[in-house]
């Protein structure tokens, strides 16, 4: 039998449920009985009494899947109610016999979790002042109670991802009046301390004065990666080797070289610099903080800090007298073989590997956990003509994001990447934009979170009694 891989059967099972958005709700038991039969195409493991249980070989929906294959997603995406209604009358044996096949190797409770309702995960993409506008799209997910079961974030979408992930649900209002007094004076200063984890810059961020009040237990202790109310996972990138130049480049850079320069060149140099890691001899590896016991210990500020440590713009490091902290620190580069850590974005600016990662772990309790990816740094010629080489520098690894994202929303106006403390106005019209913009798309993903199954029962009773 021809097996089909997952990112395959995601997209196409993503088409047929655009197609059955033009549809009455009433109107899409046939659609949502076909995504039944992909969902069974799907099934490769699950967790049964907390132990990891793998499925012997794929489903048997291969003429099923065949079918959808050879319309495409072009096709699929238009697919007309009769025709879906005529595939899913062809094909209800074949999903009633791999539903079968599947709770004898399982059990009904597992297959049933496992192809049902999904959950969901929440990738949220760095790069600045433009990743705020994806904060607009989760509020106005949990407006519609459509809540993550994980989140993840790189560089700017660190800070976004903790702010969600603290509890189960919030009001986006709290957190632009918790950050409303937030200046450029509580975030940034003068660099003066020798780099021991990061790479050094001209500007220090200050983030335990900053946002550390805002990351507290009941205790008043700062919080943990692993005190979340929600699972989070905080990506930063791992240096394997030493950094392309001398660290004292990197300490004086700004300094020297963009001081009083126009923007155009500062974007330029950043490109520049940020081109020799991407692209440089040593190689660089994603880092998911809070995927293990080691970095799950670790403050949400610290690894907010190193997720958005940027080489000779931007400088985080541990400061204070902190044994476990440290200690820490040493050990996971020391198991990962780097020797500094910086910006997340650089490796996975948008980490949805890391969401599928973590859901394979069974962070979520279930495979069937739909992967969301926001992207606000996504390049756009009208919009901001200057960051496009810098976005450009990140297309393959956004390519593979993409890849492992259930769904993916690139938004066309956010704030300017330089805008990283905007000020309540601004935040709350660029979240409005944010709603506004993922309108559409949410609407797509709350139809792919419905569970099928109850349509599927409808449907076969209804064929059972004509």
């Amino acid at each position: 039998m021809e097996t089909y891989t997952p990112h395959k059967l995601r997209a196409l099972r993503s088409a047929l449920i655009r197609a059955s958005l033009v549809q009455p709700i009433a109107a899409r038991s046939s659609y949502r009985c076909l995504r039944l039969g992909l969902n069974l195409g799907l099934l490769h493991h699950t967790w049964i009494d907390g132990k990891r249980c793998e499925l012997p070989g794929q489903a048997p929906v291969a003429p099923l899947l065949a079918e959808l294959e050879s319309l495409g997603v072009d096709q699929l995406s238009a697919l007309a109610p009769e025709a879906a209604l005529a595939m899913a009358q062809r094909h209800l044996q074949c999903i009633t016999a791999a539903d079968r096949w599947a709770k004898r190797r399982w059990n009904a409770q597992a297959v049933n979790r496992e192809t049902g309702a999904a959950k969901l995960a929440i990738a949220l993409g760095g790069g600045g002042g433009a990743s705020f506008i994806a904060l607009g799209a989760v509020d106005l997910l949990d407006g519609m109670s459509i809540h993550p079961s994980l989140l993840a974030g790189a560089s700017m979408g660190s800070i976004l991802s903790a702010f969600r992930a603290r509890q189960l649900s919030y009001q986006v209002e709290s957190v632009i009046e918790e950050t409303s007094e937030l200046t450029r004076d509580r975030v940034f200063g003068v660099s003066t301390l020798k780099s021991r984890y990061s790479i050094p810059a001209t500007i220090r961020l200050t983030l335990q004065k900053g946002l550390g009040p805002f990351f507290r237990n009941p205790d008043g202790f700062g919080m943990r990666l692993n005190d979340t109310a929600i699972p989070l996972r905080i990506v930063v990138s791992g240096l394997v080797g030493n950094p392309p130049r001398d660290l004292e480049f990197y300490q004086y850079l700004l300094q020297k070289s963009w001081t009083g320069r126009s923007v155009r060149r500062l974007v330029f140099n950043f490109t520049r610099l940020a081109s020799e890691f991407v692209f440089g001899d040593n190689a660089l590896e994603t880092i998911a903080l809070g995927g293990d016991e080691l970095s799950a210990g670790l403050s949400i500020v610290d690894a907010i800090g190193f997720s958005s440590s940027i080489p000779g713009v931007i400088h985080y490091d541990v400061e204070r007298h902190d044994d476990d902290t440290h200690g820490r620190l040493t050990e996971l580069m020391q198991q990962h073989g780097v020797s500094r850590l910086l910006d997340g974005g650089f490796s996975e600016n948008v980490p949805s590997l890391t969401c599928r990662d973590a859901i394979d772990q069974g962070v979520t309790g279930q495979a069937h956990t739909l992967v969301l990816g926001l992207d606000g740094f996504a390049p756009n010629l009208l919009h901001s003509p200057l960051w496009v080489p810098a976005q450009q520098l990140l297309r393959g690894q956004i390519a593979r994001a993409k890849q492992a994202s259930d769904l993916w929303h690139a938004f066309k106006e956010p704030l300017s990447p330089l805008k990283v403390v905007p000020g309540s106005s601004a935040m709350r019209s660029i979240l409005q934009k944010g709603r506004e913009e993922f309108a559409d798309r949410a609407s797509e993903l709350r139809e792919a979170l419905v569970d099928v199954r109850a349509d599927y029962a409808a449907f076969k009773r209804r064929l059972t009694r004509v």
